[in-house]
């Protein structure tokens, strides 16, 4: 008798015993069996009770399963898998496709002890073996089974059925997918059975209009592999790769009567940043096949062929986009750049606030459009209200349709003093490129009431007085005295302080010292209530700020980031020294306030090819040289010196 046949009959024998209390006897036979035997029993009745309570917990799982593309004439596998025991299977209608056979059943189960923890699994699987007859798409409708006395239903199927090759329709394929053929290795291998496709969603866009790029391989070889593949740096656009599923697979597609097994190498969503027609450059991929080399190998398994993996590089042409500038009649002197189809909203945590206590006001713009490049609208807050820099918290999601989501902006506010105060409406304005117009949204205003003492509650409540407390000296042993041995400065005999020249400086210099600083904090005040004064006073050390980061990131050859410190430090600049909010600055009125402040027309020229080529290089990134990165350097300093002279010459 067989180890777990002993244990079997040894554990149906005594479990009755065993529960009347006699667990001496069955503890004896168990010892009687070898110590390894005792081991099989107990894991054994651990995976018995494992599995059940496993079986017990799980979730009804009933899923079905197929290929999307098949061929006519191909037959293909259609199952029906369920994760618990189950009966009274009622498959779908078929009668669309041929069955070949079925419904064939099949059970599986599996037992795992990991770190003393026993896991199961079970599966119920049913099969069809179905074969296209006609072209077309055809659903097939769920089935049903019977779990535990309860009816479930599966998922349906949608398979699309595609026409065989041209001419040869009426032959059944020669592989499961009836795509892949064999050449021999020494053939030639033909251009139309394996290429690459870029295929672009959009030859005419507007700026900033999301438009995707697809590299599609097809192939009518059985490719084993893909390597060195050379994707275009699309300058002039602004890139964002598509995610693709880690467990895709080859489909059919029909293409001129041929079939192709085809998969996505890639895909790209582009924005672009100019007008005109900006080119995108092919891509270069190589593949590798394998072929049969009709060379049959020597020995006792002589009737197998031999295989043979070529390598094949593939290439796409270059394709033109023809851009279009936005319009500029009625433009929205709220309008910054969004495009797409776009919602605005706002909310505020709160109406009515003590003093010091905060306020969350928030911004939400949603939708699908060029969401990563918005601006935040401009909002108009009380002068008397302390405003936080604003936390954006973005929730995109990438595809071949566009960026979607959302995009939050919220501003943390505390109102200083007690009154009414109002928030006016924000403006936000995009444009349409589905409708070819410029829409704005303007959210609710707010009434906002502050209450609390204007008197003590105007200062912040964590600002606090700390006082010293001081204790009297005491004299201890005042008949003893220490020697004083330094230098004692004493007077002579009739001799006064007072009416001395120590006397009338010891009032005269800090008299003289308090009017100086009196003067210079009044000066100090003056200059700061002048909000414009003290931008322009330090726009040249914020720039000089902004170049020694973008100097640092030139060394570490971070392109990225040094072209965006560059373009903050010019863009800010600017601001500061014209005395221009940053939301009214652009390249029209720059050169229009550069005019009239009398800067030379080539001073102002290079200026705004500086700009052009800095915005240029940031939003299109590609492999710039470092001497091209040291170049944008030096030009931008220059522009910097050359802009201060300018400015300070004519003030």
């Amino acid at each position: 008798m067989r180890t777990s046949e002993l244990i079997q009959t040894i554990i149906k024998t005594k479990y009755n015993t065993y529960i009347s209390g006699s667990c001496v006897r069955l503890s004896r036979e168990i010892t009687s069996i070898s110590s390894c035997t005792k081991y099989y029993a107990v894991i054994l009745l651990l995976l018995f009770y494992g599995s059940s309570i496993a079986n017990a917990n799980n979730d009804v799982q009933f899923r079905a399963s197929a290929l999307e593309n098949v061929v006519v004439g191909q037959q293909f596998r259609v199952t029906y898998t369920v994760n618990q025991e189950a009966k009274d299977f009622r498959g779908p209608d078929l009668s669309d496709f041929s069955v070949v056979m079925g419904p064939s059943s099949s059970r599986s189960s599996s037992y795992q002890i990991i770190n003393g923890n026993a896991t199961s699994s079970f599966s119920l699987t049913y099969a069809y073996v179905l074969m296209a007859n006609a072209t077309g798409e055809f659903t097939i409708q769920p089935a049903h089974i019977t779990v535990n006395g309860q009816r479930y239903a599966s998922n349906s199927l949608r398979i699309k059925v595609v026409a065989g090759n041209a001419g040869n329709a009426n032959s059944a394929p020669s592989s499961s997918s009836g795509v892949v053929t064999q050449p021999n290795s020494n053939q030639s291998i033909s251009d139309n059975q394996i290429f690459i496709k870029q295929q672009i969603s959009k030859k005419k866009v507007y700026e900033q209009e999301a438009l995707s790029v697809i590299y599609k391989l097809y192939t009518r070889y059985d490719v084993r592999d893909v390597s060195n593949a050379k994707f275009p740096d699309f300058k002039g656009f602004f890139s964002q790769e598509i995610e693709l599923p880690k467990d895709r697979q080859f489909t059919v597609e029909n293409v001129n009567g041929v079939n192709y097994n085809t998969i996505v190498l890639k895909q790209y969503l582009l924005y672009p940043q100019r007008s005109g027609n900006i080119t995108i450059e092919g891509a270069v991929v190589d593949v590798i096949m394998r072929l049969s080399n009709n060379v049959r190998s020597r020995g006792i398994f002589d009737f197998f062929d031999t295989f043979q993996e070529v390598k094949k590089t593939l290439k796409t042409s270059s394709e033109t986009i023809s851009v279009k500038s936005l319009p500029t009649t009625s433009k929205p002197s709220s309008f910054q750049g969004a495009v797409g189809d776009l919602s605005f909203t706002s909310s505020l945590s709160k109406s009515a606030v003590k003093v010091n206590e905060a306020i969350s006001f928030k911004l939400l713009i949603s939708g699908n459009g060029n969401l990563r490049l918005l601006q935040s609208p401009n909002v108009k807050f009380p002068v008397d209200w302390e405003v936080y820099e604003p936390k954006i918290n973005d929730k995109f999601k990438v595809s071949s349709n566009g960026t979607s989501g959302t995009k939050e902006i919220e501003y943390v506010i505390i109102p200083r003093y007690v009154g009414e105060f109002d928030l006016p409406a924000v403006e936000f304005s995009y444009f349409d490129p589905t409708r070819n117009q410029y829409n704005t949204i303007k959210t609710a205003a707010y009434n906002v009431s502050v209450e609390g003492s204007s008197t003590n509650e105007t200062t912040s409540p964590s600002t606090t007085l700390s006082l010293s407390v001081q204790e009297n000296v005491k004299i201890i042993s005042d008949d003893i005295r220490f020697i004083d041995t330094q230098d004692t400065f004493v007077f002579p005999h009739k001799q006064y302080v007072f009416g001395s020249t120590l006397f009338w400086l010891a009032y005269i210099i800090p008299t003289f010292l308090f009017v100086l600083i009196i003067v210079l904090l009044h000066k100090q005040l003056k200059e700061n209530a002048d909000s414009s004064l003290m931008k322009i006073k330090r726009a040249n050390k914020v720039a000089k700020k902004r170049f020694l980061l973008a100097h640092n990131f030139l060394k570490q050859k971070n392109e990225k980031s040094f072209y965006d410190e560059i373009m903050k430090a010019l863009w800010g600049y600017l601001s500061d020294k014209l005395a221009i909010a940053n939301s009214d600055l652009f390249k029209d009125n720059l050169v229009s306030e550069l005019q009239a402040r009398g800067v030379a027309s080539t001073c102002i020229d290079e200026t705004i090819a500086v700009l052009n080529d800095c915005e240029f290089a940031r939003f299109s990134p590609s492999s710039s040289s470092e001497l091209a990165m040291e170049t944008m350097y030096q030009r931008a300093c220059n522009i910097i010196t050359s802009l201060e002279s300018e400015l300070k010459h004519k003030e």
